[in-house]
């Protein structure tokens, strides 16, 4: 039988395996993955949705930043993970929604979701879908969860085909049994 040293048994919290990266390259790669869908979001919803997008992002950086002032702990504002939070925020928020709402929603957030249940990795849940939902609840004649989108541009679409419709009246249909 072969023999073995016997070694002390060491535990510890994840991760256990280290390659070096940090917790703002990772955070990093998300944001600019997230850059095109922002781009989309100023072409379909216009130049509201960038500034709700930087609003929620300014406030959750800005309240990550206090949170820790007022803990005397160390700063993690710049590890971006705030940065990621206020994207994924106002992309799960309608482009109209008052301002002031978005900030509520950076609060919740960063401060109710994610820092005080002790920072980055142990919050129970997504801060910024939480924020989503507490916002729906909180504000349920301003948040509508089944509101269309763009709703004035699709009637206006609508509209227009029913107009062309009319124009052309030799408009035949698939179902229709031809005389």
């Amino acid at each position: 039988m072969e023999h073995t040293t016997k070694r002390p048994l060491v535990l510890s919290t994840p991760p256990h395996v280290f390659d070096g990266i940090t917790t703002q390259k990772v955070m990093l790669n998300v944001v600019i993955a997230l850059v095109p869908t922002l781009i989309a979001s100023f072409v379909i919803f216009g130049w509201r949705a960038l500034l709700v997008t930087a609003v929620t992002t300014a406030a959750c950086v800005l309240f990550e930043y206090l949170w820790c002032l007022l803990r005397k702990t160390p700063q993690t504002a710049g590890d971006l993970s705030a940065v990621v939070t206020g994207l994924l925020l106002a992309f799960n928020l309608p482009s109209t929604i008052p301002l002031y709402m978005a900030v509520i929603g950076s609060f919740v957030a960063i401060v109710v979701v994610k820092e005080l249940f002790g920072g980055i990795g142990r919050n129970f849940a997504n801060p910024a879908i939480v924020a989503r939902i507490v916002l729906s609840v909180s504000f349920l004649s301003l948040i509508h969860i089944s509101e269309p989108t763009r709703q004035a541009e699709i009637s206006y679409a609508v509209f227009c085909l029913k107009k062309k419709k009319k124009k052309n009246k030799k408009t035949t249909y698939a179902y229709r049994e031809k005389k």
